[in-house]
């Protein structure tokens, strides 16, 4: 006897390629969420290590974009003599886009940022502030290629 298959049911195989791309989608989720959170934590005495370390995460496009930056930041050459630091958590994460056949997503990171100045205890502002980091995939790799703060609430 041969059984029939509800058509309203899904088959294995579309089940499975649903469960990969939200493992997917959830995975740039949490890499957005990340990177937020190492990107918009700086110390004017950290040397622009948010920026450096993290360009293991980022396109080629995004890695050129903080090679410009760190440079042009340290020609400037700020006093640093007082502290100031800003440390940034995400607390949500939302997926506006994501096209796993272009290899092209869009994340916004909701963040709540606090701002010290003198030392790290002394906590002299804090707020909301989102950012929508914008990804591409190069050699299969899910990589940053864009990060825009939105301006404050």
């Amino acid at each position: 006897m041969v059984e029939e298959k509800n058509s309203n049911e899904p088959s294995e195989q579309s089940v499975d390629q649903k469960s990969e791309t939200g493992t997917a989608k959830d995975s740039v989720a949490r890499m957005a969420a990340s990177f937020a959170e190492r990107f918009g934590s700086y110390s004017n005495q950290s040397n622009f290590s948010n920026i450096i370390d993290l360009k293991i995460f980022m396109s080629i496009r995004m890695q050129a974009w903080g090679d410009d930056y760190v440079r042009s930041q340290r020609l400037e050459k700020k006093a640093n003599d007082i502290y100031f630091g800003i440390t940034t958590k995400a607390i949500a994460q939302e997926v506006r886009e994501y096209d796993d056949h272009i290899g092209r997503s869009e994340v916004l990171v909701s963040t709540r940022r606090r701002e010290a100045i003198n030392s790290t205890a002394n906590v002299s502002n804090v707020f909301n502030q989102d950012i929508i980091i914008d990804f591409v995939r190069e050699k299969g790799a899910w990589k940053v290629d864009s990060a825009s703060w939105q301006a404050k609430p």
